[in-house]
């Protein structure tokens, strides 16, 4: 979700509102046109909503109940014989009713048992689910590279361990975890940025966990600059964007910067253009099919 600093707008704003180039505030803080007031402060959020919760499988389907043997009537051993025809027929008519139930049953629930037994690789991403953010395992002065195989081609990322050490652990983490595979970049705008890395596919998802900022100083986005989406101060978690243009390189400073594209920027900005027309969402979707990590020790 898109929100503005200073005004209450909650919804998504349209391509033609993202075309626009905004015009920043100065040094003071004053905005220098009545447009900064709906555009310069532009940040890049998480939806602040919890992970929906998973409904249980009995919620998906429905299969359907049999009548239990204890509801047969029971017979008297002293009726005369008209009183058992009777009870002998109606018991005839109870076992003709559930087999044709269980005739009916059967295809029924045998197509919910083969959606349940498919699973996507977003949810299967979505079970990865952790309570705290793993513990510090890299190497500060080591070098970090992310391979990153998209649907649209290749993107190389050079993760900066040295600026944001918890950052860069916490997405070398996920990738080795298999986190990101089969997630996608669910948000794309042109001239702006790319973002990806949420199980939910909506913007609302993560690990399961936050962490803390570790923010760089003003003006040090670039086009490539790779950084933590959130939904205010320390609440990092798994996704993150990659700047493709000018209306993201003028971001504010309040997002973690962990790494630069060093090959595959072209493909990260042909991903931006993507989007179904009037949506900020790539149509065909754009996934990431496979993060891996590259560790090389300093000598």
């Amino acid at each position: 979700m898109v929100t503005f600093a200073g005004s209450t707008r909650t919804t998504e704003p349209a391509l033609g509102d993202v075309a626009r180039t905004p015009e920043w505030p100065t040094a003071t803080g004053a905005a220098t046109s009545a447009v900064a007031d709906a555009t310069s402060a532009r940040s890049l959020t998480l939806n602040p909503l919890p992970l929906r919760p998973r409904r249980a499988r009995a919620a998906w389907h429905a299969p359907l109940v049999l009548r239990s043997a204890a509801w047969v009537p029971s017979v008297n051993p002293l009726a005369g014989c008209g009183e058992m025809t009777g009870i002998l027929a109606r018991m005839r008519r109870i076992l003709a009713t559930t087999a044709a139930a269980v005739l009916i049953a059967a295809p029924v629930l045998a197509g919910c048992g083969s959606s349940d037994s498919t699973t996507t690789a977003a949810e299967a991403a979505a079970a990865k689910s952790w309570s705290a953010p793993p513990e510090m395992a890299i190497d500060p002065k080591a070098t970090y590279t992310a391979d990153m195989t998209t649907s649209e081609g290749d993107i190389q990322i050079r993760l900066d361990p040295a600026a944001a050490p918890k950052t860069v652990n916490n997405f070398v983490f996920l990738a080795r975890e298999g986190f990101y595979d089969g997630l996608t970049f669910h948000r794309v705008i042109p001239d702006f940025v790319i973002q990806g890395g949420d199980p939910e596919g909506t913007g609302s998802g993560g690990p399961g966990y936050s962490f803390e900022d570790e923010l760089p100083d003003e003006g040090q986005y670039e086009v490539g600059s790779v950084a933590m989406a959130n939904a205010g101060p320390n609440t990092n978690g798994s996704q993150f964007f990659i700047i493709v243009g000018d209306q993201g390189v003028q971001l504010p400073a309040a997002y973690s910067l962990f790494g630069k594209v060093t090959k595959g920027q072209d493909v990260a900005e042909k991903i931006s253009t993507m989007a179904a027309p009037g949506t900020e969402t790539p149509e065909p979707p754009v996934t990431i099919e496979k993060v891996t990590i590259t560790e090389k020790k300093a000598t």
